[in-house]
């Protein structure tokens, strides 16, 4: 007596044996780690093409072009939409235009993605304290040196210090 076919039933005619099986699973994990290997490198791609962005935003604000920084920033954002830094330097941009309320925006944004910048603490106190709010300022500033010295990162711990006599 032969022993029965063990697979997946398709339909009423087709089986679908363990063979055609595992070897649709291989194909199907390999096609999954190509995917994945493009996608990582267009990730890259994407992260230098975001960092070359984020540079020229820089040089053009250095130079008085802020119309053109703020397009640089944005289109690192675009580019790569968690990359914290870019939040940090719109923001700034942002800041020094007076618009602070988009400002906090921008430097909470880039403290969702990354808690550990400094810059962006800094800016948000003196946005707050540029609209008035000098003690929510200076809460999030204590706060902040809280944690930067709880995390044994004494340096950032003295860059926010350093400032909260100016609030």
């Amino acid at each position: 007596m032969r022993p029965p076919e063990l697979g997946i039933r398709l339909n009423k005619t087709s089986l679908f044996s363990r063979t055609m099986f595992t070897q649709t699973i291989v194909g199907l994990t390999l096609f999954s780690l190509v995917l994945t290997q493009t996608s990582q490198s267009q990730s890259t791609t994407s992260q230098t093409e975001a960092n070359a962005a984020l540079e020229q935003g820089f040089v053009l604000r250095s130079q008085g072009d802020v119309i053109n920084a703020y397009s640089a920033f944005e289109q690192a954002i675009r580019l790569s939409p968690n990359y914290a830094e870019a939040y940090v330097a719109k923001a700034g941009l942002l800041f020094k235009q007076g618009r602070s309320i988009e400002a906090i925006a921008a430097y909470d944004q880039a403290l969702s993605l990354n808690p550990n910048l400094v810059a962006a603490y800094l800016g948000k106190g003196q946005a707050l304290a540029r609209q008035g709010k000098r003690d929510e300022a200076r809460e999030l500033l204590r706060s902040a040196e809280s944690t930067f010295l709880s995390k044994g990162d004494i340096q950032q711990a003295k860059i926010i210090r350093h400032l909260l006599p100016q609030l």
